[in-house]
Formats: C-alpha cells, sequence, structure tokens
C-alpha cells in the first residue's frame, strides 16, 4: 500500500523522537562539487561502492545547492537505516527531499518505512513493512528538491509494537542514481498541532501536495526544526513535534507563496493552526516574479505528452498551462512569502 496507511484510531502516547543519523549527510565532508564513493556513515546499502555523499552544485550533473546543508546522499542501489527508537501507538512521519538532477541519472525510487527485523546490506530482514510512497522522477522538473513523505499511524494492540523503525529506499527506475537530503523520522509524541491549509487557485489533487512546515522561535527568528507534511484531499494536515511553547510557524508549498501565523502555544499541542497559502511561485524561491512569468510562457499551451511541459507552471493543476495559470502569476506579481 503507498502513501499514508492508516491501521485502526490514533491515540496520543508519549515517545522518544525518532532520530536519523546523518539524515543530512554532512558526514563525511566532501569538498566543493566532489563526492564520496565508500557507502555513508550510518547508513547501510546494497551498493557499497557506488554510495556516497555529494557537495552540490556540481556544473552540468547536479546545478542547485543541497536542500540542507552541503551535502545530499546518493546511492546507485538501495541504502536503509534503522534507528534506535520504536513503533508505538500513535502517528510517526517520515519526511525528506528527493532530488532530480541536471542531468538525466536521477531515478525513481520506493520510499519505505518498516518495522522488526534487522537491516544488512540495505535490506530489511525478518521485518514487516508499514507504508512505501513512490518518487516519479518523471513528475518533476530536472534540477529540483522535491519534499516528500509519508505517515503511518498505529493503534492500541498493533502486533509490532515495540519493534525498532526501519527508513529504506529502493531503486525502481531505468536511471542510476538516488539523490536525497535532509531525511527525517518523527515518532508519536504528546505534542500535536494539526489545522487546515488552503492552496488558492489549485483544482488538481490537494492530496498529492506535501508542504514544508516551519517551527521558529517566538520572534520568528531561529528556525528550530521543520517538517514535510503530505496533506489530505481536504488540505488537512497533521504532526506530531518535540518543541512545546510559544511559535511562530509558517507553511510553504510546491509553487504556493510562505504563509506565517501569529503566535501559537504548542506546548499542549495545537488544532486549528490554518493558513491560505498564495499560488504563482513556478520556481518556489518565495517570489511570484519574471522568472515565473518566463516559466509559464515557456510551456504555454503544453500537456503533459507535450515536449515543452513543466509541472512547475500548470499552477492550477488541471494538467495545461494556459491563461488561467498566466493570470495567477499576473494577479500575485510582485507578492513575496512571508
Amino acid at each position: 500500500m503507498r502513501l499514508a496507511i492508516l491501521i485502526g484510531a490514533c491515540a496520543t502516547t508519549t515517545a522518544a523522537f525518532a532520530g536519523i543519523v546523518n539524515g543530512g549527510f554532512e558526514n563525511p565532508s566532501a569538498s566543493a562539487g566532489n563526492w564520496t564513493s565508500a557507502g555513508i556513515p550510518g547508513w547501510s546499502a546494497s551498493a557499497t561502492g557506488t554510495t556516497g555523499v555529494w557537495n552540490i552544485p556540481r556544473a552540468t550533473y547536479f546545478t542547485i545547492e543541497a536542500a540542507e546543508g552541503t551535502n545530499i546522499g546518493y546511492t546507485n542501489g538501495y541504502m536503509a537505516q534503522q534507528v534506535t527508537d520504536v513503533l508505538a501507538v500513535g502517528k510517526t512521519t517520515l519526511s525528506l527531499f528527493a532530488g532530480r538532477r541536471t542531468d538525466n541519472n536521477s531515478t525513481s525510487f520506493l520510499i519505505e518505512l518498516w518495522t522488526g527485523g534487522t537491516v544488512t546490506a540495505g535490506n530489511v530482514v525478518g521485518g514487516t513493512k508499514l507504508a512505501d510512497t513512490f518518487y516519479n522522477v518523471g513528475l518533476f522538473a530536472h534540477t529540483t528538491h522535491t519534499p516528500m513523505g509519508l505517515t503511518y499511524t498505529a493503534n492500541v494492540g498493533h502486533p509490532q509494537i515495540g519493534q525498532p523503525l526501519t527508513v529504506r529506499f529502493v531503486r525502481s527506475g531505468p536511471n542510476e542514481q538516488i539523490d536525497i537530503d535532509d531525511v527525517q523520522l518523527n515518532s508519536p509524541f504528546a505534542t500535536a498541532v494539526s489545522g487546515q491549509l488552503t492552496l488558492a487557485d489549485f483544482s488538481g489533487n490537494v492530496a498529492a501536495e506535501t508542504v514544508t512546515i516551519e517551527v521558529r522561535s517566538l520572534a520568528g527568528a531561529t528556525l528550530e526544526t521543520h517538517y514535510n507534511v503530505p496533506l489530505s484531499a481536504s488540505g488537512a494536515y497533521s504532526f506530531t513535534t518535540r518543541q512545546t511553547g510559544p511559535k511562530v510557524m509558517s507553511f510553504k508549498g510546491r509553487t504556493w507563496l510562505t504563509k506565517k501565523t501569529g503566535t501559537v502555544d504548542i506546548t499542549a499541542g495545537a488544532t486549528g493552526v490554518n493558513a491560505a497559502l498564495p499560488n504563482g511561485d513556478c520556481n518556489s524561491d518565495d517570489v511570484v516574479d519574471l522568472t515565473d512569468y518566463t516559466i509559464i510562457a515557456t510551456a504555454f499551451n503544453a500537456f503533459p505528452s507535450s515536449g515543452n511541459w513543466d509541472v512547475r507552471a500548470d499552477l492550477n493543476g488541471d494538467e495545461v498551462v494556459d491563461l488561467t495559470d498566466y493570470t495567477i502569476v499576473v494577479t500575485n506579481f510582485n507578492l513575496v512569502g512571508e
């Protein structure tokens, strides 16, 4: 089964915060533009000679910076990590950035969440797969990092409660390389935040969208943590966090500008933390400007089967780039995310 998988009703419990080791792939260090190939500390891989970290950008191959830090992780096979935290009653959320290189060497891959068993050479032996989702590289533009995520909810009495959690990435496309960054795993925690997001000027599949949610200090200056959270079909979201006290939250969607909240006290959790996100940010730089207009113009009149198709230009999600998408950019021109 793909995407969010629910088992019974969600019950809240206090559990340890699941920590991915080296989820930002900053270990080992690599000089600008270069990569390592002898594996990644904290991760088990099937292709140890073609798995490592990569300090990007690198001309021709991947010409943008890493989604987090300076390195991304890559493998030409599959890789996994079993964390010390265990499956607990409530919601477990996995998030990461999936990369598509500037050239044609990035591949589609499965993102899997397991429990139990052991991990050897990137394989889970004797475990149970809880959920998976699929990064289809062909749906995304070259030279991008796309936020991906999945959620699994376990109820009281689940047979795998107390078993260790494992994250696994499995190559399933014709090209060589899985490229990922900023892998995070959040196990059930006492503090839950939820709300409703409105993706303005969008008639497409809201449930296919993932938003980046940042939690900042009350003054808004210090980023404390962030989450890549999948939306429901209605735009509902929820996540668990170990942050407490009054905070400021912000929401950023794929082509939507950042929107901030006022003060939200999440000490005991929070519900109804809602926001409406303006559309038109084709290149996701948090401003609607000439670059976005150019993306629309280049893909104008395109369908998914067209040679000039660019999913970023299909702002309203109706699988054609037309006057509606152009109007969104014109209406919101010069708007800047908060």
